[in-house]
């Protein structure tokens, strides 16, 4: 898998090993060779993660995003205080970094904004002092801004506003073999696994390795996105292999996945792809609308309404 694609939510290890009662093998056909179905499996799983995406209306996995927002308007708002609260379009917010504002005239002469000014609005509680939200959803997508930055002096949408942040779930691939003891890995995305603002709280996952699976905590990382080192808590327990997932992601949002997955490797019909009848994961039979129903009530939690 490229470094230059993000790890899916889930991988071929965690679909073919969940109780799906669905002989991965015969995909994409009874006669693909041991490369061609994993290629499709890595295929089946990063479909699925686009599906959840899609239902949920924004992406699940730790972004670092820059919004721009015009304002006053209706997503940034000025309250009696001089305040302005601003309704951001991802969440969870873990981290607000920084702004820029400046008069709507192109071109925008841009003034900083410190990320002391903002104020998470309702941040998460936190799971055993870890960055990350718990598996129910909550947590907003909104922040208050300090006031003079904007406000109704230069009319309706007079002031650019741009929002420098972190939101969603820490998720990632290890890029090396770590052996047992490691306390640093290499993984394809240190996204939101430590804040960048000095002395806070960093993010806990789960290493999925089946057999070997261990939750870790992350105190720092060589970069504030994208490929680089996690520096752990404490010395990894087991040896994991290059391409084993690291994630935060809530465990239903994986079974989601799943479900997705089942569902896309059902529409060939039950001719096609092997399905066990006694499996009590096969409810639904081979009916892959049925799947894709119930992935979606999973994911509901989880929507962005606004």
């Amino acid at each position: 898998m490229s470094a230059l694609t993000p790890a899916p939510y889930i991988t071929p290890e965690i679909l073919t090993n969940a109780a799906t009662g669905i002989s991965w093998q015969t995909l994409p056909s009874r006669n693909a060779t041991p490369a061609q179905q994993l290629a499709e499996q890595w295929n089946i799983c990063r479909r699925a993660s686009a599906m959840i995406d899609t239902e949920v209306n924004q992406r699940l996995r730790a972004t670092a995003s820059k919004e721009t927002l015009l304002a006053p308007d209706y997503r940034v708002t000025v309250m009696p205080s001089g305040a302005a609260y601003i309704l951001l379009a991802r969440k969870p917010i873990l981290e607000v970094t920084g702004g820029q504002w400046g008069l709507t005239i192109p071109p925008v002469n841009y003034q900083p904004v410190p990320a002391s000014a903002f104020l998470i609005n309702q941040p998460s509680p936190g799971v055993f002092g870890s960055t990350v939200p718990g598996d129910a959803g909550e947590s907003g997508q909104s922040v208050t801004l300090a006031p003079g930055f904007v406000t109704w002096r230069n009319g309706r949408r007079g002031t650019t506003l741009t929002v420098s942040y972190v939101s969603g779930y820490p998720h990632a691939v290890l890029t090396a073999d770590s052996p047992a003891g490691s306390l640093t890995v290499q993984v394809d995305d240190v996204t939101g696994w430590a804040p960048q603002t000095m002395n806070g709280p960093g993010a806990s996952g789960l290493v999925y390795d089946a057999g070997n699976e261990e939750s870790l905590h992350c105190l720092d990382t060589s970069a504030a996105f994208g490929p680089g080192t996690l520096v752990l808590e404490t010395p990894t327990f087991f040896a994991h292999q290059t391409g084993t997932l690291i994630s935060s992601l809530p465990p239903q949002l994986m079974q989601a996945a799943i479900l997705f997955a089942m569902s896309q490797a059902l529409m060939r019909g039950a001719t096609a792809t092997a399905v066990q009848s006694t499996n009590a994961a096969t409810i639904h039979g081979d009916n892959p609308a049925a799947y894709a129903t119930e992935a979606e009530l999973l994911c509901k939690p989880y929507r962005r309404m606004t």
